[in-house]
């Protein structure tokens, strides 16, 4: 169902670390997380200076999205990485740059389109080709469209996009039926609907922490790109609105898919953040008593809240809910008041300690906790306390269930109850992972269960696991001894 750029990460880090772990497989995109801010910070900083490039840097790291993506063993921080730079490539070129820099350049381009196909197929490429269409319709660059024609370029594109496909349909025929409705038939709505503002409340939540900046980052910087006519500012909106429309165009919408546009936000968030911090020290902005009172007011409202929200879905993390309260509360406070008095060393570093605690909190305790498949991990590791080492285990009807990723040591899944039968009749008896309903299924078809083992799925969604060891009736074994540690 899905291109290979992700498996092969994941594969290739677990080789390279030389253990095939949780860990080593989400590495690759904790590593895209941190490049992306890296790219981000430079970006601001070759557009707006240094200090703008540190905050919006700062901003990337800490938005909501990336924390939780960089935790993930999936494609999507490492396909924004791969847009994202995409369109660095793209909005830094100079219509008077050397013939064989505009080469390089285009080449680049291509090369990061084909491997952003090769992660997500045409969302990638749409994300790129859509903005910078635009960009140039805009810019009336129509001289910049034999740029286009790469010949380097185009040959990287083409072996990207129909290479990997080829040698898989000659393997899987049937792989072309799957990818139309992963592909087209998601974008029509065969896989479902959303209504066509789903995206709008997600912007904002997505760029939490940072959310309720984005008025004055919004109005500066339209002001900025269409009444001065800043260019940067200019192509900043093109990207943004270009992919928020046709991400809205598609019938089936997910949160995740706006990552794409939001290094934009960064961007702007970034160089708002220092000029309203200059023109807090040069006056031009003042605090005044009742709006100090009311922005400590809001910091204590929101830490109690957040603390409240939080320790409410994730009862086990009451006590971090709690400590990222305060620390919301307290700082904020103290941050309105030293702000009032204009004491700006101090309202800065207290800012800056507040926000490194925060995300402490959130990062090392709040995330990592209510990771939903924490009791899928654990449930994986201990099977190995029951099957030796050197044993396959057969996952039975799970499909795309990521258990299948977490156990350790050989593996093959099946899917139909014919496919198990005809193993068993071959081996005698397997060892069998599979959910409760399967499990029943199996007792149906005359299958004898002699091993049961359950996890804690207090916190899971799905129905609980069953490991179960099966054999035709008329051989009858005895069950594994649970393994030796």
């Amino acid at each position: 169902k899905k291109p290979p750029l992700a498996y092969w990460c994941a594969a290739g880090a677990s080789w390279l670390m030389g253990e095939d772990a949780p860990w080593a497989a989400r590495f690759p995109f904790a590593v895209s997380a941190l490049l992306l801010s890296g790219l981000v910070g430079v970006w601001a900083g070759k557009w707006y200076g240094r200090w703008q490039g540190l905050a919006a840097a700062l901003v990337q790291i800490s938005c909501v999205y990336v924390i939780s993506f960089s935790r993930k063993s999936e494609v999507d921080m490492l396909l924004c990485l791969l847009t994202t730079s995409a369109l660095f490539l793209v909005a830094n070129a100079q219509i008077d740059e050397k013939r064989l820099k505009t080469f390089g350049r285009w080449a680049g381009i291509y090369s990061l389109i084909a491997l952003a196909w090769l992660a997500k197929f045409h969302y990638g490429p749409a994300m790129v080709v859509g903005v910078i269409g635009v960009w140039y319709v805009v810019n009336r660059r129509w001289p910049g469209l034999w740029d286009v024609f790469n010949p380097l370029g185009l040959l990287i594109l083409t072996a990207g996009v129909v290479v990997w496909p080829w040698l898989l349909l000659q393997r899987v025929p049937e792989a072309w039926d799957i990818w139309q409705t992963e592909t087209v038939g998601r974008a029509l709505g065969d896989l479902g609907r959303e209504p066509f503002w789903f995206y709008v409340p997600q912007v904002f939540v997505q760029a939490l922490p940072w959310s309720l900046l984005l008025w004055k980052a919004g109005r500066d910087s339209f002001k900025k790109a269409w009444k001065q006519g800043d260019k940067r500012e200019r192509f900043l909106w093109v990207w943004f609105i270009t992919q928020f429309l046709i991400l809205t165009a598609s019938a089936f919408k997910h949160h995740h898919y706006l990552m794409a546009a939001m290094p934009a936000i960064s961007l702007i968030l970034g160089r708002t953040l220092v000029e309203t911090w200059q023109e807090l020290k040069a006056g031009k902005i003042t605090l005044s008593m009742k709006y100090a009172i009311l922005s400590a007011v809001l910091f204590v409202v929101g830490g109690m809240g957040a603390a409240f929200g939080l320790s409410h879905r994730w009862p086990h993390l009451t006590s971090a809910d709690i400590s990222l309260g305060l620390c919301l509360g307290i700082g904020g406070v103290l941050w309105c008041l030293f702000l009032r008095k204009q004491l700006w060393k101090s309202a800065a570093t207290t800012a800056g300690v507040g926000f490194v605690v925060c995300y402490a909190i959130v990062t090392a305790t709040i995330f990592p906790n209510r990771d939903r498949r924490l009791p899928t991990v654990a449930f994986a590791e201990e099977i190995r306390e029951v099957v030796s080492a050197s044993e396959s285990v057969c996952v039975f009807g799970l499909k795309e269930d990521p258990v299948v990723y977490y156990l350790p040591g050989p593996k093959y899944r099946l899917e139909s109850s014919e496919e198990l039968i005809q193993q068993i009749e071959r081996e005698g008896s397997l060892m069998v992972l599979t959910d409760e309903t399967h499990a029943n299924e199996l007792v149906r078809e005359e299958l004898t269960v002699f091993t049961e083992l359950k996890p804690d799925s207090s916190h899971g969604k799905t129905e609980p696991f069953v490991l179960v060891w099966v054999s035709v009736p008329m051989i009858m074994m005895d069950p594994p001894e649970p393994a030796r540690n």
